[in-house]
């Protein structure tokens, strides 16, 4: 009985905070007060605060008073959702960059707050999987953000409930309609890596990617070689996996040793998992960087691949995209309409800072 009077009290006072009627710094009513009209005990109201404490929504301030928190969680804090367990990211270099700057983030004066959920495979996920929806039902985040496709969600309230601003990083054909997404411009990247390789004078392109984006870089480069003045040729144009990097080393070499009758002088590198294996091969060839060939590899910005040679990074800002993806959840928030896409345009390391 006591224990659904608490109930009762946290879930009442919480939505209450979470709607605006206590205002962020506001004082809740006495104890007194409470106790009245809940018709429960003194330890039962306590109990009631004690647990939205914990979670952020009120602060004591003694004989004055509970207030709501200046920065209560519905508010300040953000939950970043991965389809893989914490484990996992740390083998996507796009994954670990996002976890990298959300740690930042939680490092910053600022009262933004960004929490990492993480889904796994085996029994511990459902676990992990109940996590963020309990978060969600009780308001302890102001929105999450999808680092991937989201299908895994429909029918839970991580995807369903009504009062959750979401926005999900993927493109928008891959998504759930109604959800926001902030995309990567591939139009820009090959842009600018065509440009660059043309402004140097190549003319003899070659692609070493994964299977997963090998399509969109074959349209695209079919589409940018038919008029010139860079050609490619099929047996130039390569997917590996990324779980054999080895087939990245071998294919490069192959492709540039000094023994081959026609050798690219431009060589795309469209996953940053795949450059140090790239650079391997390379060295294997035993040719010249930039001399021989120009080199221009896929990066999440800050996060750089180290290499012993002088390749481009040409990529995306990921710390841009993760202010982006908190902007557009404070502005559902808000009540604002937002664009069905947010892109996010491709830039080389050389062309401003990325912290």
């Amino acid at each position: 009985m006591q224990n659904g009077k608490r109930h009762k009290i946290e879930s009442t006072l919480r939505q209450q905070i979470v709607k605006g009627a206590f205002p962020t710094g506001g004082r809740l009513p006495t104890r007194t007060e409470l106790e009245r009209h809940f018709h429960a005990s003194r330890v039962t109201v306590q109990k009631g605060l004690d647990s939205l404490a914990t979670d952020g929504f009120v602060q004591a301030r003694g004989k004055l008073g509970t207030f709501v928190s200046d920065h209560p969680p519905h508010l300040c804090r953000y939950g970043m959702v991965f389809l893989n367990d914490a484990e996992e990211i740390n083998g996507s270099l796009f994954y670990r960059a996002l976890a990298a700057e959300a740690e930042k983030i939680n490092d910053d004066d600022s009262p933004r707050q960004v929490r990492l959920y993480f889904h796994s495979n085996n029994h511990a996920g459902a676990e992990q999987d109940q996590k963020v929806v309990s978060d969600v039902l009780a308001h302890r985040v102001a929105g999450l953000i999808f680092t991937t496709r989201c299908h895994y969600w429909q029918g839970s309230p991580v995807l369903e409930h009504p009062d959750m601003p979401r926005i999900a990083i993927m493109e928008k054909d891959e998504g759930i309609p109604q959800l926001p997404v902030v995309e990567f411009d591939g139009a820009s990247f090959m842009d600018n890596a065509f440009r660059s390789f043309t402004e140097r004078g190549r003319r003899r392109l070659a692609l070493i990617t994964c299977s997963g984006n090998y399509n969109s870089y074959l349209r695209s480069i079919r589409r940018h070689t038919r008029s010139g003045p860079l050609t490619t040729r099929n047996h130039w144009l390569h997917q590996v996996s990324l779980e054999l990097p080895a087939q990245a080393r071998q294919l490069v070499h192959l492709l540039v040793h000094e023994n081959q009758k026609e050798r690219p002088d431009a060589l795309l590198i469209g996953d940053d998992n795949l450059v140090d294996p790239v650079v391997q091969g390379i060295l294997d060839a035993g040719i010249r960087v930039p001399d021989d060939i120009d080199v221009i590899a896929h990066c999440n910005f800050p996060l750089l691949t180290t290499c012993s040679l002088p390749v481009r990074h040409l990529g995306y800002d990921v710390r841009k995209i993760l202010d982006l993806c908190i902007d557009r959840i404070d502005r559902q928030r808000k009540g604002e309409s937002l664009k069905s896409v947010t892109r996010v345009s491709a830039r080389f390391e050389d062309n401003g800072d990325h912290r």
